[in-house]
């Protein structure tokens, strides 16, 4: 019991123990969905940018 992680609670002790993890992949999905969003919020934001500078090149080429 001891070796296995800290959630790893006696067995009295169950719903505290499964109430615990469900936190923690709470948690972990909410950071992995903040991590997902700005990285894909920098990827628009960087692309944007490009394609802003793309189309003001090919504006003054063209006049």
């Amino acid at each position: 019991m001891i070796m296995g992680s800290i959630i790893d609670i006696p067995k009295p002790y169950p719903k505290l123990a499964t109430l615990k993890k469900k936190e923690e992949i709470k948690k972990r999905r909410t950071a992995i969905k903040t991590a997902t969003t700005t990285i894909l919020c920098g990827l628009l934001n960087k692309f944007s940018n490009f394609s802003i500078g793309l189309g003001i090149i090919y504006y003054v080429s063209k006049h």
